[in-house]
């Protein structure tokens, strides 16, 4: 829930900044190509699914469809400022990696997919 209120301030701010924008150059922006993702998420957790299905449900066509899962490789990346790609396999049991890959991987191939589309490009 927290999270969700810090969006929903950065949302606010946003949205007057976009005002402002807007105010300067005299017309209106599209912002149909923005899209939210759901970072941090455990499908396990019972009370994240159903927050993530609320927001699924309100921001209807606007939250990613691949969710960034949480995981330790992840965690451990940020720390030593990596990517999940840099870090040293060896040092995380298999499947955590393939996870946490299989994850940014879904996420980077969505996003693509939507910069493309918004290019027209597909």
């Amino acid at each position: 829930m927290l999270d969700i209120a810090s969006m929903s301030q950065f949302l606010k701010l946003a949205s007057e900044t976009v005002k402002g924008v807007e105010e300067a150059i005299g017309r209106r922006v599209t912002w149909d190509f923005v899209k939210f993702l759901i970072t941090r998420y455990e499908p396990s957790d019972g009370p994240q699914t159903q927050m993530a299905g609320y927001l699924r449900s309100i921001l209807a066509g606007q939250i990613m469809t691949e969710p960034r899962l949480k995981s330790t490789v992840t965690s451990d990346a940020v720390k030593t400022q990596q990517t999940v790609y840099e870090v040293d396999p060896s040092q995380f049991i298999r499947k955590t990696i393939d996870r946490a890959l299989t994850s940014v991987n879904g996420v980077v191939d969505e996003l693509e997919q939507t910069i493309q589309m918004t290019w027209g490009r597909r």
